[in-house]
């Protein structure tokens, strides 16, 4: 009678360094536990047994010399940010709020953290993260950073749920901005007739086939002449403008946070004013005549909002984007230096 053959017994594995079993009919048999003191266990499944105790040994390995920050932090950074910002909304402000959502959402984006679970996030992880942004151009590198700090300390500190949180050893590389270039007088010239002409060429918008633009050239005579910011020019209002003592107050600027337009306080957090040249008073009594027949042609549609500069069918204040594709248009006529 033939003996059947002996199964291969494989070792046993030391105490404390996890344990494999097998799971029959599954797709991936072998399932590794790993037990962490005062957590649920660290589950994974593997085709082989080797790879299963090959993935303990490191798990273990990196566990004893603290490179892995383990301590039952299975929920994924995309899961867990949604709910430390609930955590923190009673403690900040709604811009700070709308920050927070933003930069927690960059975070999880393409190529961030969000696919990664809280234990498996390290330094080199992040640092990458990091570098990336900062190659593209990403210019608020260093407040993502801060928001993910508070974020993993969090988790660190009140909940225990990680051991360690890596962000105190990320480092923000330094972001290249472009100085400003200050136009000369005879480049002022060329971009306030350059943003005269723009204002009558036709522009393609949704829904129409092409129709003369938004009229924005006081917009360029206040950022070229009376040293607005665009934001600040952006977020004027009729009652900032004294047209009868030719006085105009910057109060608040304007800009987008993600697909969101918000408005807050200038730069310097001052309240400053301005005197209107004589022929910028006639210019902003001639634009406030205008966008009052655009009001009354398109009735219903119009939405008063109060603001200078708006959408000539909608009275919507201006978008952002809108403002840089018309600059891109009036630099490339009026041939300004590309760094402009």
């Amino acid at each position: 009678m033939a003996r059947k053959k002996a199964v291969e017994k494989r070792p046993r594995r030391k105490p404390g360094t996890g344990t494999i079993r097998t799971k029959h009919g599954r797709e991936k048999p072998f399932e590794a536990c790993f037990p962490i003191e005062g957590h649920q266990p660290r589950y994974e499944a593997f085709q082989s047994y080797e790879d299963a105790a090959a993935w303990l040994d490191q798990f273990v390995q990196e566990h004893k010399q603290g490179t892995r920050n383990i301590a039952g932090g299975s929920m994924l950074v995309q899961d867990y940010l949604p709910m430390w910002l609930e955590l923190k909304r009673g403690h900040v402000g709604p811009k700070t709020m709308e920050a927070y959502q933003y930069y927690c959402e960059y975070a999880c984006g393409e190529g961030g953290l969000g696919r990664y679970r809280m234990d498996e996030v390290d330094v080199l992880i992040a640092q990458r993260m990091v570098n990336r942004l900062a190659a593209d151009g990403f210019q608020n590198t260093a407040a993502l950073k801060s928001v993910l700090f508070q974020a993993f300390k969090y988790a660190c500190n009140a909940l225990e749920y990680i051991r360690k949180n890596i962000f105190v050893d990320v480092h923000v590389p330094p972001i290249e901005r472009k100085e400003g270039i200050a136009l000369t007088k005879a480049e002022r010239a060329r971009m306030l007739e350059a943003a005269a002409v723009d204002d009558t060429k036709p522009l393609r918008r949704k829904g129409e086939t092409s129709s003369a633009p938004p009229p924005l050239c006081p917009f360029w005579h206040l950022t070229s002449r009376l040293a607005f910011r665009r934001g600040e020019a952006d977020a004027l209002k009729w009652e900032s403008v004294d047209l009868e003592h030719a006085i105009v107050t910057i109060a608040a600027t304007r800009g987008r946070l993600g697909n969101a337009h918000i408005e807050g306080k200038t730069k310097t957090r001052k309240v400053r004013h301005a005197p209107l040249p004589p022929d910028l008073v006639e210019m902003f009594r001639a634009h406030r005549t205008a966008q009052m027949r655009a009001a009354l042609a398109h009735g219903w549609r119009w939405s008063e909002q109060g603001y200078v500069f708006v959408d000539d069918r909608t009275g919507e204040p201006i978008a952002v984007d809108h403002i840089r594709y018309r600059w891109s248009r009036i630099k490339r006529a009026a041939k300004l230096p590309p760094k402009m």
